[in-house]
């Protein structure tokens, strides 16, 4: 027999449906978490770049910027692509806020090798940092226009940091 203290069971219902709602319900980020609004002008599309005084056999670079799924970090992916038109080695990896960081780069380059450092944004621009087997190298992103940006990275060496490579990418044209 019921107890007259339990609420009835339609309102016990409404309630149990009301929190379930609470508890799963989270905001929806248009356009990506405030700390990642910089970069958004790269999302949703694929940029190439060019090749010459790069790697050897290399013909070109396309990048391609996502919001994930969740919608708080970009995704990319970057595929270096031989004067054969065949694939010659890729990256994946992300642009993420860590709240005791702040915003990083993390990708993992086709051979599993792990790169992450700290990433300073601006409004067109931005500077990552990191070290790959005991050498600092830093990339400058700068965008030209509203279909370019400029690449360059620079790696340390007992100078100081010196420039290495420029790259000018440009935004794909969808087909």
């Amino acid at each position: 027999m019921a107890s007259s203290s339990r609420l009835p069971i339609s309102l016990r219902l409404l309630l149990g449906l009301a929190l379930c709602t609470l508890c799963t319900a989270s905001p929806v980020l248009a356009d990506g978490p405030p700390s990642l609004a910089p970069i958004s002008w790269l999302v949703g599309k694929t940029w190439t770049a060019q090749m010459s005084g790069g790697p050897p056999g290399i013909a070109h670079i396309d990048t391609r910027y996502e919001w994930a799924v969740t919608r708080n970090f970009v995704q990319f992916t970057s595929r270096f692509v031989g004067s054969d038109g065949t694939l010659k080695r890729s990256y994946a990896g992300m642009f993420y806020f860590d709240p005791t960081a702040g915003v990083t780069v993390w990708y993992m380059d086709s051979d599993g090798a792990i790169t992450s450092g700290p990433v300073t944004l601006k409004p067109d621009a931005m500077e990552m940092t990191f070290n790959q087997e005991g050498t600092a190298y830093t990339v400058d992103v700068a965008r030209q226009d509203a279909h370019s940006y400029r690449w360059t990275l620079f790696e340390g060496g007992a100078a100081g940091l010196q420039k290495d490579l420029t790259l000018n990418f440009v935004e794909m044209k969808a087909p």
